[in-house]
């Protein structure tokens, strides 16, 4: 443990911590303060030769307190601050605790991290020093690009032990490959030193999750409240469901990062749909996420409160980089919307056996995407959901 002679070495100390804003502005900070100074002139006074009696009535503690003091019981300010390393950092750095213990109280395996994330060269920073040092930088990178993308669509993030959060990931059970996303984001935060696990399925029925749902969950870290805070640019009172995302430092990032951070996003909140479309529901980042996929060269657009991608050539682009990495069903659905797109013809390219088909199965009332994709199922052909529906109403006016 650090030994410090005075409140002022402590106190020098404690703004080493990238919380220390939150750990003043907190309503029993000036108790805590007052007894870290109360620590330092109870020992003061002992070493003048003062009996237990008088510091006692000087200071008008109780007996209880100064024994305490006298016989190396150290107040809370002094354990925290004995906790953190004695470094030189440079004006935008702080320290981070990745983990706590004793209830968040004591914290330990310490980084240094900006208070604002800028520029790409501060992420890599950050992930030399997580998990194995000697590990691959860039799997750390996707680690840390997929998990950043889940937790702006689908994970809570619980407050934990003082200036810590969770992840918690509850994925439904209707889908058995929910289990390949949840996995593999607790695999992703143990790249990056973080513990995570799978814990028990919630099976009550629910309106929201009427299958139950699968569970992961990880530790309480400051490192994740530094993901909500400086990463992602949210208030602690504020949510992803709610509130956008302040992440312009994400587009100056490379290819490597933002491929990743998008396929958590859409193995989260996105989906395939048989009438020629990728949906992303992302309320209320929706005009963030355009821009960043055009980053990529895919042309979006906000559809009521989604965002669609619909271009052609935008979904082509969207499946060879396998915008959706473990939500297995999704994936297959865009191969096949690709196979679509690559055996496209116009309707006046049909033969007429294939047009009767379309008009019979439209009179039944059968969507413009299940006519197509019973197209292509029967005839190999690509014919688009807004064809169908165009030819059905030439015919009927």
């Amino acid at each position: 443990m650090n030994k410090f002679n005075s409140w002022e070495d402590v106190e020098r100390r404690l703004k080493n911590l990238y919380f220390y804003s939150d750990l003043t502005s907190g309503e029993f900070y000036a108790i805590h303060m007052k007894r870290c100074k109360n620590y330092f002139l109870v020992n003061k006074l002992r070493k003048k030769g003062f009996t237990y009696i008088s510091i006692e009535k000087r200071l008008k503690l109780p007996r209880n307190c100064v024994n305490r003091y006298l016989n190396k019981s150290k107040p809370y300010l002094y354990v925290l601050a004995s906790s953190i390393p004695n470094c030189r950092l440079n004006i935008r750095h702080k320290l981070l605790p990745l983990h706590s213990k004793k209830g968040g109280h004591a914290y330990f395996d310490f980084i240094k991290v900006p208070m604002e994330i800028k520029f790409y060269d501060e992420i890599i920073f950050i992930l030399k020093q997580l998990g194995n040092r000697n590990k691959n930088v860039g799997l750390k990178e996707k680690a840390l690009a997929y998990i950043l993308g889940m937790m702006v669509s689908d994970t809570s993030k619980p407050l934990g032990y003082r200036f810590s959060n969770q992840c918690l990931i509850s994925l439904t059970r209707r889908y058995d490959w929910d289990l390949d996303i949840g996995d593999n984001v607790c695999k992703y935060f143990i790249t990056l030193g973080i513990t995570a696990h799978r814990i028990k399925d919630h099976v009550d029925y629910r309106e929201r999750a009427p299958y139950g749902e699968y569970r992961w969950i990880t530790e309480k870290s400051p490192f994740i409240r530094y993901l909500l805070q400086s990463l992602l640019g949210l208030d602690i009172n504020e949510r992803t469901t709610y509130d956008k995302v302040k992440m312009k430092w994400i587009f100056s990032c490379p290819k490597s990062f933002i491929i990743p951070f998008l396929q958590g996003l859409y193995d989260g909140d996105g989906s395939t749909h048989n009438f020629w479309r990728i949906e992303l529901s992302c309320e209320p980042n929706q005009q963030f996420i355009i821009k960043l996929l055009r980053k990529l060269n895919i042309d979006a657009y906000l559809d009521g409160d989604a965002v669609s991608i619909h271009n052609r050539k935008s979904i082509l682009t969207a499946e060879k980089i396998s915008i959706f990495k473990y939500a297995k069903g999704r994936k297959n659905k865009l191969k096949k919307l690709v196979s679509m797109i690559e055996n496209y013809k116009s309707i006046e390219e049909i033969d007429m056996k294939v047009k009767e088909m379309i008009m019979y199965l439209k009179k039944r009332g059968v969507s413009g995407g299940n006519v197509s994709e019973y197209v292509f199922d029967n005839f190999k052909i690509g014919v688009t959901p807004n064809s169908i529906n165009h030819l059905f109403r030439k015919f009927n006016n």
